[in-house]
């Protein structure tokens, strides 16, 4: 899925990016996430903890070109293109495109684009986008198109987010953000709290990929059927849970905050914990990471766990300093 946005205020925002103007040639960049605390619960006003992948992004680069045409160009973590398009002004009709659901989903976020700003498509465009992580792996591969077509276009990022794709918004957060940062909705605000969050135990953090990349919209569309309205309480304990993580400074304490995060959710959702259901004789604790069931887990071990998950098949795990700056 390339990538889902109404109006909002927001606070507290202390983020780094940037509006540039349309010249020609210009180039924009955003972050992939991780949300730590607070998954599903962070649409009812949960305290959740967000982590920005600074070593993981895409990039978008802007060529002004007099030919009347669109062009789109986006490469994957190989440098491989994975899906070009070719829209003619004035209307951005499709004329070419190798994923024609693809280019809808891309032509109406352009056209969208188009009605807030006209000038910046009085003439042609190239636009070249580059991932370093797989579109597979849940990191944020429409967050940060988003938030990169915001840079460029001057178009805010959560209204752009809102009208295409829903969610909290912690992932445009995070895009541009250069620290871990605290994310919260209240009403119709987003209250964002850069934090230091850099446990002494980092190294002993690591991040799995189980192989399945899950539809966060669909994620949240299961658990609003499910639980429709969370309780007070839960809410409370997550908001605890997410004070508590940011000042543990050894591994134990934060491995059972781990598994009192996840008690919570699996209650909540229905769901068994993924080191239930999966990985009952690890030694160590195991949390789920976004939507339950297939993108990454965080995995907080005394030893290097690499060798226990490779012999059960998973290779893609990464630590602290191959994500995070």
């Amino acid at each position: 899925m390339l990538f889902h946005y109404g109006k909002a205020n927001y606070t507290h925002l202390t983020l780094k990016g940037s509006v540039c103007k349309n010249e020609l040639m210009t180039e924009y960049k955003a972050s992939g996430k991780f949300l730590i605390t607070g998954e599903y619960l962070v649409l009812h006003g949960a305290r959740a903890l967000a982590l920005p992948l600074r070593k993981k992004y895409q990039t978008l680069k802007v060529e002004t070109e007099n030919n009347g045409k669109i062009k789109w160009y986006a490469t994957d973590e190989n440098d491989q293109l994975w899906m070009s398009a070719e829209f003619t002004l004035p209307l951005l009709d499709i004329s070419t495109s190798s994923d024609l659901k693809m280019a809808k989903e891309l032509q109406a976020i352009l056209r969208f684009i188009q009605k807030q700003h006209p000038h910046l498509f009085d003439s042609g465009l190239n636009f070249k986008t580059a991932m370093n992580f797989s579109t597979h792996w849940g990191l944020g591969s429409s967050s940060t198109l988003i938030s990169v077509l915001s840079q460029w276009s001057g178009v805010n990022s959560y209204l752009l987010q809102k009208t295409f794709f829903g969610g909290s918004g912690y992932d445009i957060a995070c895009a541009t953000s250069v620290t871990p940062l605290i994310y919260q909705l209240q009403e119709e605000k987003k209250l964002i709290t850069p934090v230091k969050w850099e446990p002494l135990f980092k190294h002993q953090l690591y991040f799995l990929y189980l192989g399945q990349k899950q539809d966060s919209r669909e994620a949240m569309a299961n658990f609003k059927r499910q639980t429709p309205h969370p309780t007070k309480e839960d809410i409370y304990q997550i908001n605890e849970l997410t004070e508590k993580c940011l000042v543990a400074n050894e591994l134990v304490p934060f491995q059972k905050l781990m598994r009192e995060h996840e008690l919570i959710l699996s209650k909540l959702l229905g769901i068994k914990p993924v080191k239930d259901r999966i990985f009952s004789d690890f030694e160590g604790e195991i949390k789920s990471l976004g939507g339950w069931g297939g993108d990454f887990i965080m995995v907080a071990a005394k030893e290097d766990p690499t060798r226990y998950f490779r012999d059960r098949g998973h290779h893609l795990i990464f630590k602290w300093d191959d994500l995070i700056l």
